[in-house]
């Protein structure tokens, strides 16, 4: 089993708990970055009638070791977009950050991109990859 195998398997599984019964999973795997804090892969629960969204990578494992709430920014005919923050993670040993995060899915081609902004600061992260919609 390869090591994308298996954190989206224990992704999954951390998810399952938390999933609501009629949800659809974006399981997303980025094949290109410009930063580490862009995961690899992705694993967006969102049950379309509560409006409620889940998150789980492995940037959310380090930091929280646990998935988060997120939102739906954007949800039209060609698009879906999903926005999450982790917040107060420690940047280094004396400042801390806020990093926000946008993944948009085209629908039709199930592409991805991704952003993540260190809130405060002038960097960004970005990562694009595809999604599997289940």
């Amino acid at each position: 089993m390869n090591n994308f195998t298996r954190i989206a398997a224990a992704a999954l599984s951390f998810l399952v708990y938390a999933a609501p019964a009629l949800a659809i999973t974006y399981e997303c795997r980025v094949t290109k970055s410009n930063a580490n804090y862009i995961p690899e892969i992705l694993v967006i629960e969102h049950d379309d009638k509560t409006g409620e969204v889940t998150v789980f990578d492995p940037v959310i494992k380090h930091f929280l070791d646990r998935p988060t709430n997120g939102e739906v920014a954007v949800d039209n005919a060609k698009r879906i977009t999903f926005s999450w923050s982790i917040n107060s993670i420690k940047a280094d040993a004396l400042q801390t950050a806020n990093l926000r995060y946008r993944a948009t899915v085209l629908k039709r081609s199930k592409k991805l991109s991704i952003t993540g902004k260190p809130l405060g600061y002038e960097n960004n992260f970005k990562g694009s990859g595809t999604c599997i919609v289940k």
